[in-house]
């Protein structure tokens, strides 16, 4: 039975807040009154059957200053949040006394110190956001008692260390956030034992040695990143097997060798793939055509090969014009050698939003094919330092979208086209270190 001293302890908590936060937009200086009842307070729920404070929502607000411990008088409170604001400091220990909590959101603020260990006490937490603070480590063996934890985000922190394989305990786990934590040492392969996973995104660390092979065994997994690490070895070869559900694959910038496994073409719900800035080797494959809802395919900087360099056998590039929502293709510094084919001009047939050609640094040779003309929505065409040669065809100018043009670095010849001044798109155009014969036009 709810009592006049139980709604006195949740207004005077909340009052206590108000007193000493910032309140930058002035949101809650008419609203949190007791002239008003308590539920009917801007960021306030409360329970139906006994009118308790249940849910405090104080989201991008503009509210400053630091979490007082009165929030931990809030007893009932089931969802907790305060993102997107000016908070700073370190959390008050109080806090673990919300014992009813399910949800904790204390993202986009500057909050401070240690990563909370009174935080496994929470027993019925499901999400807890930290993201986009200032916590430092290490993560706390606590942490690891939320067997109820659906949602760990605290990417952009200070954490440091390692990730503990206890994390393997937290099996309901579905979104798992440490991207750009200063996190170091071997992911665990017990993150393998999440079989509920759908995101995982541990970019931008030091992580190193082996991916584990369990994490390519998620086959609830949609995203996938691991960008910007140290991780090294090769691919498993039944990757598009296991990850059937994946839409976004990312593991560019890492040391990864060996070849790009062809069964990768399998995860047919493939948005975006990433593998640039690796080591990886042989041809590319050529059945990327069945990735049909493919949007980003990025395997620049690679050492990567066609099945012949004569124009006529770049399969791989004919098969993704199968892809019809591709818009930004990288191949660029891979040793493609050979000439660069006409069929680039078979996309405009089937690709109404490709946005992006890279294809520098790729020893090719031959001329600008003029199929080129026929991608309507280019925005960008990047092929420097190659071995093309012959002119700057006029058919260039048919690209009305086109804002960055690089053809710097070959050994083209003969006039720059006088029609480019009318590219009102183009905001960048690179011709230096060629073999030209005639000015920019000065219109």
């Amino acid at each position: 039975m709810t009592t006049l001293n139980d709604l006195t302890t949740d207004q005077s908590s909340l009052l206590a807040f108000k007193a000493h936060a910032f309140d930058y937009r002035s949101a809650l200086a008419n609203n949190w009154s007791i002239s008003y009842p308590i539920c009917s307070w801007a960021g306030i729920s409360c329970g139906s059957r006994h009118q308790r404070v249940t849910a405090l929502n104080l989201s991008d607000m503009g509210l400053g200053g630091t979490i007082p411990l009165h929030f931990g008088n809030l007893s009932f409170l089931v969802s907790l949040d305060i993102s997107e604001n000016n908070f700073h400091g370190h959390l008050p220990k109080e806090l673990g006394q919300l014992r009813r909590l399910r949800v904790m959101s204390l993202a986009y603020n500057k909050l401070s110190g240690s990563f909370p260990s009174w935080i496994g006490v929470l027993s019925k937490l499901r999400i807890l956001r930290l993201d986009y603070n200032n916590f430092t480590g290490p993560i706390p063996n606590s942490l690891f008692n939320l067997s109820r934890l659906e949602m760990l985000r605290a990417e952009f922190n200070i954490i440091g260390g390692t990730i503990p394989s206890r994390i393997g305990n937290l099996r309901k786990l579905v979104n798992l956030g440490l991207w750009s934590c200063n996190l170091q040492g071997q992911i665990p392969t017990e993150i393998g034992s999440l079989q509920n996973l759908k995101n995982l995104d541990l970019a931008d660390n030091k992580l190193s040695g082996l991916i584990p092979p369990t994490i390519f065994n998620i086959s609830t997994m949609r995203i996938l990143t691991l960008e910007s690490n140290q991780l090294s070895g090769r691919l498993p070869s039944t990757i598009g097997h296991s990850l059937r559900n994946i839409e976004y694959l990312a593991l560019s910038t890492n040391n990864l060798i060996g070849k790009i496994p062809n069964s990768i073409t399998n995860a047919t719900k493939l948005i975006g793939l990433d593998l640039g800035f690796n080591s990886f080797s042989g041809h590319i494959p050529n059945t990327f055509g069945n990735l049909r809802h493919l949007s980003v395919l990025n395997v620049m900087m690679n050492n990567l090969t066609t099945e012949s360099s004569s124009a006529d056998q770049w399969s791989f590039l004919s098969s993704l014009t199968n892809c019809r929502n591709l818009s930004n293709l990288a191949l660029a510094s891979n040793p493609l050698g050979g000439i660069l084919p006409q069929l680039i001009g078979n996309f405009s047939a089937s690709l109404q939003n490709i946005y992006a050609f890279e294809l520098g640094f790729n020893d090719l040779n031959g001329t600008i094919p003029t199929s080129i003309g026929t991608l309507q929505q280019l925005q960008g065409f990047y092929v420097p330092e190659n071995n093309l040669q012959g002119y700057v065809p006029h058919d260039l100018c048919h690209l009305e979208r086109l804002n960055i043009l690089n053809l710097s670095g070959n050994k083209l010849s003969g006039h720059i086209p006088p029609c480019l001044a009318s590219l009102t798109s183009l905001r960048e155009l690179h011709l230096g270190s060629n073999k030209l014969s005639s000015s920019i036009p000065s219109s």
